[in-house]
């Protein structure tokens, strides 16, 4: 989970994982980055205000010379002292007569409030407008509303948006608007009304210098039916969904920040695998700014697979028939969600278990080959504790509460 996390250099060495889909942050065209439960949208947004992480991303994308600024346009619901944080449900929406009129306004506000509140961040000083701190009070309410109906007022806030793109223009800085967790400011039944004028403002932004990057559950983005050319979109999306190479890859960061050379002489004494071919992996993942990451390439990751997990899924490795297939192809196949994307939380928890159940079990005071027998992560019991948390985790959001139903029945019926 993201919260509390500092982004030190000891962190982003040892635990970060930095994916390839991130250096696409930087891209002004993209705009969308959309993910389900579990995919490190909230922790790769907080992430963008550490300035570290982004010094140590531009980097890795060859990006350095780019002069970016990152400004979050809504506070997260766990920050104690939120800024910018307005939930719409206290509009009275069968009062909204143009609901895309009303919110493509009230967006224009919301995004400038944000900004002024940051205005020394960004090295602006306002000339049309003041913030005012967002919160849910009915006196933010009749202020919003105020705004978007008076037609002067909403002038100066476009004047104003225009003099910050012209001044980020003239230092030549280029700033990123995030946005995460638009499903606690709205919920999910109001998305059509009131997150499709975001995406279209967005997507048709008059701004050279401000960019917006929208964080988006895939479910909800999926269900939106009015947001103009959905499709003609995915050519300004980011996909942060995981793949089966960049779920192993993190695997084996996490076990080579605590013990790399450990795990590479076992390999070695284990024989399955050529001393070349291990050189060639340690190689890479010493390499300069490589930050102990495995290339999401077969060669590289197939023999750790093989050496932690063994060759075949089978509780016997000697068994004959190798039904189960691979353990290479097996996590993906059992841990995949029905789309065919597959979630990092369920992987890591099936592992832990798996992991605890062998420590209790002393079957680690032998040296036994693989590290981790399948005998402990195809378990029935370790599997089904893997998704509990998610499974959780699901029905705690937004729209999601008669997955709790579906899920009791299941169990018990």
């Amino acid at each position: 989970y993201a919260e509390g996390i500092k982004y030190t250099d000891k962190f982003l060495e040892s635990e970060f994982f930095f994916r390839k889909c991130m250096e696409d942050v930087f891209n002004l065209d993209k705009i969308l980055l959309i993910g389900g439960k579990g995919t490190g949208k909230t922790a790769f947004y907080n992430a963008l205000k550490d300035k570290n992480f982004i010094n140590n991303l531009q980097k890795k994308a060859n990006k350095s010379h780019l002069k970016v600024k990152i400004v979050d346009i809504i506070s997260l619901q766990e920050e104690k002292n939120k800024t910018k944080y307005f939930e719409i449900s206290h509009f009275q929406q069968n009062k909204i007569e143009d609901v895309e009129f009303f919110y493509t306004r009230f967006w224009k506000i919301y995004i400038l409030n944000s900004l002024l509140i940051d205005s020394e961040k960004i090295g602006y000083t306002p000339t049309y407008m003041n913030s005012i701190e967002f919160s849910n009070s009915t006196e933010n309410k009749i202020y919003i509303e105020k705004l978007v109906f008076d037609d002067e007022q909403m002038n100066n806030v476009e004047k104003e948006l225009q003099q910050i793109d012209k001044y980020l223009k003239s230092q030549d800085i280029n700033l990123l608007i995030t946005f995460d967790q638009l499903d606690y400011i709205c919920k999910p039944i109001l998305w059509d009304k009131a997150i499709s004028p975001l995406i279209k403002y967005c997507r048709t932004s008059p701004f050279s210098k401000i960019t917006p990057k929208l964080f988006l559950r895939r479910d909800l983005f999926q269900k939106l039916s009015n947001a103009t050319n959905k499709e003609s979109l995915d050519s300004k999306t980011i996909n942060l969904e995981w793949s089966k190479e960049e779920i192993f890859a993190f695997f084996f960061k996490l076990v080579f920040s605590y013990t790399k050379e450990q795990f590479f002489n076992l390999m070695i004494s284990y024989s399955d695998h050529k001393e070349s071919v291990i050189n060639q992996i340690k190689s890479k993942i010493n390499k300069r700014n490589s930050y102990n990451q495995v290339p999401l390439e077969e060669f590289y990751l197939e023999p750790l697979v093989e050496t932690f997990f063994g060759k075949y899924a089978n509780v016997n490795e000697q068994y004959s028939d190798k039904k189960y297939g691979t353990t290479y192809d097996w996590f993906y196949k059992s841990l995949m969600n029905a789309d065919g994307t597959i979630s990092l939380r369920p992987f890591l928890d099936l592992i832990r278990f798996s992991i605890n159940t062998s420590i209790s079990n002393n079957i680690t005071k032998h040296l036994q080959k693989p590290i981790l027998p399948a005998y402990y992560f195809t378990a029935k019991e370790a599997r089904n504790k893997s998704v509990e948390r998610h499974f959780k985790d699901l029905a705690d959001e937004e729209g999601n509460g008669d997955l709790r139903i579906i899920v009791e029945h299941i169990k018990n019926n």
